[in-house]
């Protein structure tokens, strides 16, 4: 949710064109400079605005106990409203995969570090252990020696486990570093909507009956109370 609501991501969908019945073929950026009349307003601010607006149209909803988000685009047309939806889930799913590989990336440059770190002390360690058996020669007539003999080696496995590990650890994240998976599964792809939902006409043409039959009697009973004043 927060990389669909980045001002990056919406910024990026701004350049991108729509074709509306409305506008025809323009950019989302001239769509909504048009439609919320934002003309008068210089290029840095307008470009401000025109990112507001669009967050406005975007909606978010994310169960805390589910990983399911479910995203609603509000637009003047079904059409364009299913399509802008359908580039807000590509473009955030590429984001995602880019920040995915500067992790992996990340990752595999500080084991290539180590790597050279641990392959490095090893090719010390054999080679102090290989000196000092040559210069101790009867080794085996020495406890303290056998005992220095084994310590040493004993680092030495202890480097050599973990250059293994890292070499592992770095392969696979060259292997992950490659990958393009979409990190964004889609369950249920944007449908054009079948019917306006807002604003609800229903709703609208009630409460403009009840507020019209409010001011008419409320301007009925003030004509005939101020009549009644003036007459006395």
């Amino acid at each position: 949710p927060e990389i669909v609501e980045s001002s990056d991501l919406l910024n990026a969908i701004l350049s991108e064109e729509y074709t509306t019945d409305k506008y025809g073929e323009i950019s989302l950026k001239s769509i909504l400079i048009e439609e919320h009349n934002l003309s008068k307003y210089k290029d840095n601010e307008r470009d401000n605005r025109a990112i507001i607006e669009l967050k406005k149209m975007i909606t978010i909803i994310k169960d805390r106990l589910s990983p399911v988000v479910t995203l609603e685009v509000s637009a003047f047309e079904p059409l364009f409203s299913a399509e802008l939806s359908n580039s807000l889930i590509e473009k955030s799913g590429q984001i995602q995969r880019e920040l995915k590989t500067n992790r992996v990336r990340q990752k595999r440059l500080f084991i290539e570090e180590r790597l050279f770190e641990v392959s490095n002390e090893m090719k010390k360690m054999e080679k102090e252990l290989r000196e000092f058996r040559e210069y101790n020669r009867n080794i085996s007539s020495s406890p303290s020696l056998i005992m220095r003999v084994q310590e040493m080696g004993r680092e030495i496995d202890l480097q050599n486990s973990l250059y293994v590990t890292l070499k592992t650890q770095h392969e696979k994240a060259k292997i992950d570093e490659v990958e393009r998976d979409d990190m964004v599964q889609i369950i249920d792809g944007p449908n054009i909507p079948a019917k306006l939902t807002k604003p609800r006409r229903e709703l609208s043409i009630l409460l403009s009956l009840f507020f019209g039959l409010f001011i008419a009697i409320f301007s009925i009973f003030f004509q005939a109370n101020y009549v009644d004043t003036q007459s006395t």
